[in-house]
């Protein structure tokens, strides 16, 4: 099965227990953020949390698991609850959801235990990205293969630079970390999704930036649905889904929408403006490109000839 991706919207109404739908699969990954900055920042979830209110994460700040946010993954979409991060009243929320089977994404559990150089096995292939993020206070980690699969360089979604001794390495079958209290503090539980990239749907890749306004960057091979781009220095990540409009891109930490960042999705990639989260000279910015995936071809049974030959 394809890697599956979905993009979305929805506006808060304040309700709790409210069923986000449509999805069209069962997520193992959403993240979900407001437009307009009236939040305390954005949420993510993965279907391996606990079925419980209680088991959202951050996605920008140093916290623990939020309540009344992400509060389940369901069959064809998400519930969320009254956290203002997730469903405030009359706000704009853009969403990204990830599905598909185990040979495209996985999601998984490990207790942390402090040890340097640990790998964490049993993914079944070498990720394109990984996401860990623990269940006490402390930033959400994220590694991209364009950091160098086996360079020990890990990511922050929030302002702050690239670091070592988080998600280590890209490995055959899953990821290296090492002994920031991020990743693998002892006694603490830590919550992983890993996504593999392929030729269809899913991209990943590298730019420098030259401080050019309306600079597309191509060589996607398709046109994204979402794109998510994170600096290497302390500039926050940022992600742009076809659900937005206008010059608009979101951050992923607390603040609204802002112009001049991934400022469309173009038909082979993507295009910034100049803002620094996307295109300062001399910096390098890495990203992830991602679609819906194309649907299955149609066969016409109705005007469908044989011809048998003896």
């Amino acid at each position: 099965m394809t890697l599956q991706f979905k993009a979305g919207t929805y506006v808060g109404d304040g309700t709790d227990n409210r069923n986000i739908t449509g999805v069209g699969f069962t997520p193992k990954f959403v993240m979900t953020g407001d437009a307009t900055g009236a939040s305390d920042g954005k949420a993510m979830r993965a279907d391996i949390n606990p079925a419980t209110d209680a088991e959202s994460h951050s996605i920008g700040e140093n916290s623990g698991f939020l309540a009344d946010a992400i509060q389940a993954i369901q069959a064809d979409g998400f519930q969320v609850g009254t956290s203002n991060r997730v469903n405030a009243n009359a706000v704009t929320y853009h969403y990204m959801a990830w599905g598909g089977d185990a040979t495209d994404i996985k999601t998984g559990s490990y207790a942390g235990n402090g040890a340097d150089n640990r790998g964490i096995t049993g993914v079944g292939f070498q990720p394109a990205w990984v996401v860990v993020f623990g269940t006490q206070n402390a930033h959400a980690r994220h590694k991209m293969n364009s950091t160098g699969a086996a360079v020990d360089t890990g990511q922050y979604f929030t302002a702050l630079a690239n670091a070592a001794d988080s998600i280590q390495s890209l490995d055959a079958d899953g990821f290296t970390i090492g002994t920031s209290t991020d990743v693998n503090a002892a006694g603490q539980t830590y919550h992983f999704v890993a996504i593999k990239s392929n030729a269809t749907n899913s991209f990943n890749s590298s730019f420098v930036g030259n401080a050019t306004d309306n600079r597309s960057i191509a060589g996607v091979g398709f046109q994204p649905t979402g794109v998510i781009v994170k600096a290497v220095d302390a500039n926050a990540g940022v992600y742009r889904t076809s659900t937005e409009t206008g010059d608009n891109t979101m951050p992923f930490r607390a603040g609204a929408e802002f112009a001049n960042g991934v400022q469309a999705l173009e038909a082979d990639g993507f295009q910034v403006g100049t803002d620094a989260r996307v295109n300062v000279s001399g910096v390098t910015y890495h990203f992830l490109a991602f679609r819906a995936a194309p649907a299955a071809p149609v066969v016409d049974t109705k005007n469908t000839f044989f011809m048998v030959m003896e």
